[in-house]
């Protein structure tokens, strides 16, 4: 097979085809990923609230929340949970993405933990709130079952629109 300069170039250019068809495809992985971690904070952030008006009913309290609360609640806690949760989604997203999980399971436990660990960041250490008191059982509960939640609303976007495509 004759290496002239027409083949060697060919090959350089296929190479160079291959390489932007990968970093095109990386691009898309990871706005896959950053939209799949936002839609599972949002998720988080509209099951709250109505977790804990269930937990405060289901305990015999009755709040008292204002049209507008509704709409500035969900906002409010969209944004602390993409930030409370982002040192702790980083990490399992990596580590998912590195060993391309695919199995439902362990994006339901990440998710819990996360939603665990977000829960203590935000609420419970002294460093955050000086007056921080434990949570009662079902607060952990209910955090960690939205973001169990929240793990199957990623696994859904991400995870599984991936095993799709690659069919």
């Amino acid at each position: 097979m004759p290496d002239d300069a027409a083949s060697r170039s060919r090959r350089r250019f296929d190479l160079a085809g291959d390489r932007l068809a990968q970093g095109r495809l990386a691009r898309g992985r990871l706005r896959r990923i950053v939209g799949a971690y936002l839609t599972a904070c949002l998720a988080a952030a509209l099951l709250l609230p109505i977790g804990f008006l269930v937990g405060d009913l289901v305990a015999g309290r009755m709040l008292t929340i204002h049209a507008s609360d509704w709409l500035l609640l969900p906002a409010g806690l969209f944004l602390v949970s993409v930030i409370a949760a982002a040192p702790f989604a980083t990490l399992a997203i990596v580590l998912a993405e590195g060993y391309r999980f695919a199995a439902l399971l362990p994006y339901l436990v990440a998710g819990g933990l996360i939603g665990f660990a977000a829960d203590v960041v935000v609420n419970h250490l002294p460093i955050a709130r000086p007056e921080a008191q434990p949570a009662d059982v079902f607060v952990y509960i209910l955090v960690a079952a939205i973001g169990g939640v929240s793990g199957l609303v990623y696994w859904l976007i991400a995870v599984r629109h991936r095993q799709i495509a690659e069919r």
